[in-house]
């Protein structure tokens, strides 16, 4: 049975603004590359979850790094944009 390592949430309007003009310039790859700097590696240091945090009408993008498999969400309407690694 999978599990998920949150590593970042960011839901604010003070700390929505980088990673949405990211996304909107750069595109999903770079919102990821953004995203990916807050995985230290360490299951301890995250909220670990059964299932996975995604929204119904969330944008959900899977991602792979090596052996790490990743989930990244997020919604422009709400806005609020997410990362997780499965374990």
């Amino acid at each position: 049975m999978a599990r998920y390592a949150q590593i970042v949430f960011i839901q604010s309007s003070d700390e929505t603004p980088e990673p949405e003009r990211i996304l909107k310039e750069q595109g999903e790859q770079a919102l990821f590359d953004y995203l990916i700097q807050w995985d230290y590696g360490h299951e301890s240091e995250c909220d670990i979850r059964d299932e996975s945090s995604a929204g119904k009408r969330d944008h959900v993008v899977s991602f792979q790094v090596g052996e790490d498999k990743y989930i990244m969400t997020y919604n422009l309407g709400l806005p609020y944009f997410g990362l997780e690694r499965l374990i």
